[in-house]
């Protein structure tokens, strides 16, 4: 008898249990929590940025820079327009 694996996705876990799992790991193979977090933070600093977002205080500008984006990696990034800010006056 021959037994194949399925290719199937197995079901997404919850973040916390990852978590939980991979400090139970970490200290069982002796790292501190404070190893396992520089390490951590490092690796996330590599990752490159999973997201983009253009704030600028003119609308026409800030559509042209998302639409340059858009063309050149097929990704359009959020935006954020900015109104002018208003000098307050305080009463004396």
């Amino acid at each position: 008898m021959v037994l194949e694996r399925t290719k199937e996705k197995p079901e997404p876990e919850d973040l916390e249990v990852l978590i939980n799992r991979t400090i139970h790991v970490a200290q069982e193979s002796g790292y501190s929590l404070q190893q396992l977090a520089a390490r951590l933070r490092e690796r996330l600093l590599e990752q490159p940025p999973d997201h983009l977002l253009i704030v600028e205080p003119e609308t026409e500008m800030g559509e042209l820079m998302r639409e340059e984006i858009r063309q050149a990696t097929g990704a359009t990034p959020a935006g954020c327009f900015v109104t002018p800010y208003r000098k307050i006056q305080l009463w004396p």
